[in-house]
């Protein structure tokens, strides 16, 4: 029906592009789910490669500061001003928060549970790795996935002390040794962080919900959409046409109507159920990846992207797995390895 309502509406070919190949990356899950579900290394090798990812686009985004602190001229060029601004939202990518948690939820786990040499080598390399995206979510205000970020954190550390507080002291005296890392430019990301609340507060969310609700005249595009294509005047861009909104809710509402949002809350409905189900037997790896699906269902128009698509592969890889196997983070697994025991 989207199809049809834009050829109807007359969108152009471009636009009608730029939505089909975000929504075929969302049906990854149903694309690949029976290719690889019973493939054990293709879980860790997505795994690995969407935490890497992330820290690549991390990466990308702290460049150009760190250039142009140390004195290298050509910093500009890398497309990034020292207002840390972040020009292609690279930030915003859902592999960025999930290879954040995932790398700090597992340098937690090893070091409650391999108390020697490697298992404490290996925590520190994957916390000072995690702390790539932190400095890139920070360095660009990003409210929601830091407000995620820290709530995990805390999440975690309450579902340690109440399953296994005997092995938490270790757990907690590095977090503490994380804080004192990162404790210089802590009051400075508060305070940014304080004040674009005070300036943009919810971005206009809800004002652009209310752009897409008028946009849709009829009964006709209330229940079907305008289709593929189609245009808002949002005033969470300063009231400029786009062809996406800042939540998944209200995009499939322009692009397909009620009837493409009821259909919606069935697919990631049954994939976050699924991911549900396995929170008291992964902890770690439930939050790592339900974060960047809550922000990219609520909050931000990431959605649109391969690595979105792959962590919903994701969710649908671990979440077919037998309840009676339990993931275990290993050393061996530096960068977010599942090793499941049955």
């Amino acid at each position: 029906m989207p199809l049809v309502g834009a050829v109807m509406a007359g969108a152009t070919p471009g636009n009608i592009l730029r939505d089909i190949v975000p929504f075929l990356f969302m049906l990854l899950p149903v694309f690949m789910i029976d290719t690889v579900r019973d493939r054990v290394r293709w879980h860790f090798i997505i795994t690995a490669c969407v935490v890497v990812l992330g820290v690549v686009f991390s990466a990308r985004v702290i460049a150009p500061l760190v250039l142009a602190s140390s004195g290298f001229d050509g910093a500009a060029q890398l497309g990034m001003n020292m207002s840390a601004q972040d020009p292609h939202r690279l930030a915003n990518a859902p592999s960025v928060l999930f290879a954040a948690m995932a790398m700090l939820g597992a340098a937690g786990v090893l070091i409650s549970r391999r108390m020697n040499a490697n298992g404490l080598l290996s925590a520190v390399f994957l916390s000072a790795l995690a702390l790539i995206p932190v400095a890139a979510m920070a360095l660009v205000l990003q409210r929601a996935s830091l407000g995620l970020l820290a709530a995990g954190v805390v999440f975690w550390v309450g579902v340690g002390i109440v399953k296994k507080p005997r092995r938490m002291a270790i757990p907690l005296l590095g977090l503490a040794v994380l804080c004192v890392a990162v404790w210089g430019p802590l009051p400075d990301v508060v305070a940014g962080l304080s004040h674009k609340n005070a300036m943009v507060g919810a971005n206009m969310r809800w004002q652009e919900a209310a752009a897409v609700r008028d946009a849709l005249h009829g009964i006709g595009a209330v229940l079907f959409g305008n289709g593929w294509g189609a245009t808002v005047q949002s005033p969470a861009v300063g009231d400029a046409i786009v062809t996406f909104t800042h939540s998944l809710g209200t995009t499939l509402w322009l692009k397909s109507g009620l009837v493409g949002v009821g259909l919606g809350v069935a697919y990631f409905g049954g994939l976050a159920l699924a991911l549900i189900r396995f929170l008291p037997i992964h902890p770690i790896l439930v939050v790592a990846l339900g974060a960047p699906m809550v922000i990219d269902y609520l909050l931000y128009a990431s959605f649109k992207s391969l690595d979105f698509g792959l962590i919903l592969l994701l969710v649908a890889l671990y979440g077919a797995r037998s309840a009676h196997a339990a993931p275990v983070w290993t050393a061996r697994q530096s960068c977010c390895i599942q090793n499941h025991t049955q």
